[in-house]
């Protein structure tokens, strides 16, 4: 193209595809209008999606990112116009080139060449990341399809090395994707893409990246999972303990995705080093990771089929056996998942033996609890087929000496034995699976030995806690044996029942269910009763041994079969065992169908819920259903993954009540929004189903609270309720979609709303419950300057509150968390430059700082916050400084200086009236002395420089005092501000309290020389006009309303009854509200 043309005549031309880069680098160089560059975009948007091979994606892709550069940074490469107009430029140009990829032909969309040229656009062009990132993800709030390309944007930031937030946008769009989307996602990557993605997943705290990514990698991408081996296994050996069950859940992800993987030199040699360590790694690690390590590797290492690395593998595991504890657990662990691949049989049988006839308890019982797993395992092998016959009758032979003991448990050497039964019992009666009278004897002894227990003639068993912890367990072994194998119970207790002439123990599954619900509960009530006794002693090395598909069971049961009393016990069993299923002392495998199983029990904790939200007769089993449910939520949500969360919330609730909910919510919190936020609210609780159950809980709470009150079970419905919530609002969605986020803040608005009803405050764990709900969400979605604001504004609510002894928990939660991002902002930023933080903050600090000094100096009945009051003071003082000290670091030519000049002086004269009594404790008070001190003479050099002169003007050139003067921000506030700082500085008998040096005491002079000043022109100007000083308290929005209405408005008497009614905040500028 040699001949030369305008923007105009280019964008009025065809373009062929053989000259399409000369007429974009001509465009590139010229000077667009708005209009031409419109023009500019839509073409090669339609472009794009007209190219069918996308042979052009490339050239269009890096014009596109290039005019955004050059919109950023200015043409000339001088400085950028105006920067909110240069950044709207550029994210145009973003949104097309995000449209170019979008829409291009998969093999040019996400490919190698896109991926260089993101990269390099966003290296070359400084701040492009940012704008490119903001851009795909307001696309992909609208466009659920926009994710995988927002994916493959934020990628290429994070490998530039040129964005800070790159890997959380990563891992926020993956985490929102499908799993089919993350396929397609990874598949389109090439092998450079691919290595930064496993570096992003891997180097991430969590595993919100790594559990969807990490699999699709290792299955398309062999390099991948080579290369992860080699991290995690240096990951591991190189660990301090911080991030050791991060890299186990790695490890486990490549143990599944490894199928036909051989290992490559290096590789062998990491694996080798890793196995060889584990017997030191195990030491003073959580069981759960170590025994997944433990797992994984072993199945690695027989995948691989490396001759070196199984032999280190059986070395270790007799290795570890020579050890106790943790260690001695692992190579148990290791021979567990060799009897499961049924590899290694006679090094795996040997282990057994040897943690059979260990000296360490806890191993001996560690070594049963895992060889009940093999044994339901189904095995044609004649070697493991003779080994699970010997383990099942030693497992008889013991459970049956030990329940004999514990029948004799007053002669004192019961406890031995006891710590073994729950193990072998476990063994012994899946023997009952086969051979239905192999455990009648041991049935009908521990039946009659819990009868006793029960009735309270078994006292001496009844003192002795390793008996009685063991016989809880052991009742929860036989309700699970009877609800997954009913006809093998329902026989065994057939055959006991014929052998009982006295009749004494149940006869059918039904009372025998009950009978030990009955018990169970009952063992319960005395643990309860017992400060010191521990359901389960640290050797029987697990706390719930009902298992996950029994307690789905359990739950299935129908109302025949299972009695309405005994329904709540079983919501409060099968949370424990949820609990249990992922709790980090856990060493069992993960059961089949856990998730499965999972939702089951989720479904009956809410079918529960909604039967009490629906006739509103609270009933004991509707608190533990909750207990059940969060538990539940909590698994789904524990790896990072929202689908996760969002698959098992549309599962247990449908789409109408979850749309029907946010509405309400966002309804009951702003009633007067437009028709449009009431529709995005019902796409929310259709789009995110987890933000729509937690729109429910939070919408019943309030209803529970602000109707029916909180008396008796209500209580613990209500704190079943917030623990739900608040496990909810984690998964809710609310960082990837405006709606979900509008439904959020709206449910949050009713937990605060909720707090300050007088039976919430009566309860004041609720309220701190709801507190640090609140306080986690603005955590998650909020910077640490619009958070301050925010909670600033609660704190100021709850301090009249607080003046009558209540929500005094709350507050220092809300305190303290003020405190750190007060803190986070000095050291980051300069704290002097958020003006408007530091006014909410003072604010709410002295409004705090008052009703906190009110009710010490009152009479009050509330122990616990008179108890707690000093120490809240001495928090609400520190972060109280933080704020001072930012006020009076203020430039001498701030704009708004005069903007926080009286939050300052109010919360100063706070922390006087509050030290002057004596209310801290003597230990801080003389901690702050200096502190005091330079206060008072900061207060009186500023004091010098706003007092007014004799017309009410400023005597000296402060920048923004006039303006604040002439607007009507002055006036009787400004001077109450003077006199407020006048009557400290004016107070010099203060002074002889401290200690000055020898300069000081010229700085004394010249501060009273001051104040006497400022103290003569306020009187000056009170005096030489004789007016009457405006009441302080007269109420600034209803003087705004009274400027606003003019002649227009109400009468005196309306006006004035106004002013009782409504309350306002202390430094907020009504006028600017009301448009003046």
């Amino acid at each position: 193209m040699s001949e030369s043309f305008s923007p105009a005549e280019l964008l009025d031309a065809e373009w062929p595809s053989h000259l399409l880069g000369e007429i974009l680098d001509n465009l590139l160089e010229g000077d667009l209008t708005a209009k031409e560059e419109a023009l500019a975009q839509r073409r090669l948007a339609k472009g794009a999606r007209e190219d069918e091979d996308g042979e052009n994606a490339r050239t269009v892709l890096s014009a596109c990112l290039r005019f955004a550069g050059k919109k950023l940074h200015g043409g000339d490469g001088g400085p950028a116009h105006h920067h909110k107009t240069a950044s709207a430029q550029a994210s145009n140009w973003c949104a097309c080139a995000l449209a170019v990829t979008r829409d291009a032909p998969p093999t040019a969309s996400i490919s190698s060449a896109a991926y260089d040229t993101f990269r390099g656009a966003f290296m070359r062009h400084e701040n492009l990341g940012d704008v490119m990132l903001a851009t795909t993800t307001r696309a992909a709030e609208k466009d659920g399809g926009s994710r995988r390309v927002s994916a493959f944007v934020a990628l290429a930031a994070a490998s530039s090395r040129t964005v800070r937030d790159a890997v959380d946008a990563l891992a926020g769009c993956v985490s929102a994707m499908p799993i089919d989307d993350v396929d397609a996602f990874v598949d389109g990557l090439d092998e450079r893409a691919a290595i930064d993605l496993l570096e992003c997943a891997i180097a991430r705290e969590d595993q919100t990246l790594a559990t969807k990514t990490l699999p699709c990698l290792f299955r398309s991408k062999r390099e991948c999972a080579a290369a992860a081996m080699r991290l995690a296994s240096r990951g591991l050996t190189h660990d301090d303990g911080a991030s050791f069950t991060r890299w186990s859940e790695t490890l486990a992800i490549i143990s599944e995705s490894c199928a036909g993987w051989s290992l490559g030199e290096d590789d062998e040699a990491a694996v080798l080093d890793l196995v060889r360590k584990l017997p030191s790694l195990a030491k003073g690690k959580p069981p759960r990771a170590t025994s997944r390590v433990v797992r994984a590797l072993t199945r690695v290492v027989h995948v691989s089929s490396s001759s070196s690395c199984r032999e280190a593998l059986n070395a270790t595991a007799r290795a570890c056996l020579d050890e106790s504890g943790t260690t001695a657990a692992c190579g148990l662990s290791i021979a567990s998942e060799l009897l499961r691949m049924e590899k290694d049989v006679s090094v795996a049988v040997g282990a057994f033996d040897s943690g059979f006839e260990h000296g360490d308890e806890f191993v001996t019982c560690v070594a049963h609890d895992l060889a009940s797993e093999v044994v339901a395992n189904a095995t044609k092998k004649t070697e493991i087929t003779r080994w699970k016959r010997g383990v099942l009758s030693r497992a008889a032979s013991i459970a049956n000496e030990a329940v004999e003991k514990l029948a004799n448990a007053e002669d004192g050497d019961a406890s031995a034995f006891a710590k073994r039964l729950p193990a072998v019992a476990r063994l012994h009666l899946a023997e009952t699976r086969t051979t239905a009278d192999a455990a009648v004897a041991f049935t009908r002894d521990v039946l009659q030995l819990i009868d006793g227990l029960v009735k309270g003639t078994r006292d001496g068993l009844k003192q002795n806690r390793t008996c009685c912890s063991a016989l809880r367990s052991v009742v929860e072994i036989m309700l699970d044996e009877s609800v997954r194998f009913p006809s093998s119970a329902e026989k065994c207790l057939e055959t006991v029942s014929k052998s009982n002439e006295e009749k004494t123990t149940p006869s059918d599954l039904k009372s025998y269910r009950a009978f030990l619900l009955d018990a169970h509960r009952a063992m319960q009530s005395v643990a309860s009763a017992s400060a010191d006794f521990k359901l389960n002693d640290a050797s029987t090395a697990t706390a719930c041994r009902v298992t996950l598909s029994g307690a789905a069971k359990l739950l299935d049961l129908k109302a025949e079969e299972l009695a309405s009393e005994h329904r709540a016990h079983v919501f409060e069993t099968a949370a424990s065992c949820v609990r249990e299923s992922t709790s980090p002392s856990n060493f069992h495998a993960e059961e089949d169908n856990a998730s499965e199983n999972v939702v089951t029990c989720a479904t009956h904790a809410m079918t529960a819920w909604r039967d009490w939200r629906s006739s509103r007769v609270a009933s004991a089993q509707t608190p533990t259903a909750l207990q059940l449910l969060s538990a539940c939520v909590s698994i789904a949500t524990a790896a990072g993954d929202v689908n996760s969360a969002h698959s098992l919330a549309s599962r247990v609730t449908n789409e109408q009540e979850r749309v029907a909910a946010a509405q309400a919510v966002a309804k009951r919190a702003q009633p007067a929004m437009a028709s449009n936020s009431f529709t995005a609210a019902g796409r929310a609780g259709r789009h995110f189903p987890a933000c729509g159950v937690a729109a429910m809980f939070s919408l019943a709470l309030h209803d529970l609270v602000s109707t029916s009150g909180l008396g008796g079970v209500n209580v613990d419905i209500a704190r079943g309720m917030l623990r739900v919530t608040r496990t909810l609002m984690r998964a809710s969605g609310s960082e990837h979609s405006r709606d979900a986020a509008f439904v959020v803040d709206s449910s949050m608005s009713l937990l605060r709303d909720a707090m300050f009803y007088d039976h919430v405050m009566k309860a004041p764990s609720l309220a701190t419950d709801a507190t640090e709900i609140i306080v986690d969400h603005y955590q998650r979605v909020d910077t640490a300057s619009d958070r301050v604001s925010s909670l600033a504004d609660i704190l100021f609510d709850a301090s009249p509150h607080l003046g009558k002894g209540k929500l005094l928990d709350a507050c220092t939660v809300l305190v303290s968390t003020i405190e750190r991002d007060l803190i986070a902002l000095a050291k980051t930023y300069s704290l002097a430059s958020h003006l408007d933080v530091i006014s909410d903050a003072s604010v709410a600090l002295q409004k705090t700082l008052d009703a906190a000094l009110k009710f010490t100096k009152a009479k009050s009945d509330a122990a616990d916050a008179k108890k707690g009051m000093p120490g809240f003071l001495v928090l609400a003082v520190k972060t109280a400084r933080l704020c001072l000290d930012a006020v009076y670091a203020q430039p001498q030519d701030s704009d708004e200086l005069a903007e926080v000049i009286s939050a300052g002086a109010r919360l100063q004269k706070s922390i006087e009236l509050l030290m002057r009594h004596s209310v801290l404790p003597s230990h801080v008070m003389e901690i702050l002395r200096p502190w005091r001190a330079e206060l008072f003479f900061e207060s009186a050099r500023m004091t010098e420089r706003l007092s007014l002169d004799k017309h009410g003007r400023p005597t000296e050139s402060v920048k923004g005092l006039d303006s604040f003067v002439d607007k009507g921000k002055g006036g009787a506030y400004l001077e109450e501000v003077m006199h407020t700082r006048d009557e400290l500085a004016a107070r010099m008998s203060w002074a002889d309290e401290w200690v000055v040096g020898g300069g000081a005491a010229v700085e004394q002079g010249g501060v009273k020389s001051a104040t006497a000043h400022a103290d003569g022109a306020v009187n000056g100007t009170k005096n030489a006009k004789k007016r009457r000083r405006r009441k302080r308290d007269r109420n600034p929005y209803v003087e705004a309303l009274k400027e606003a209405e003019g002649k227009r408005g109400g009468t005196s008497r309306e006006y004035d009854d106004l002013e009782d009614f409504i309350v306002c905040k202390p430094g907020k500028n009504y006028r600017r509200l009301l448009g003046l």
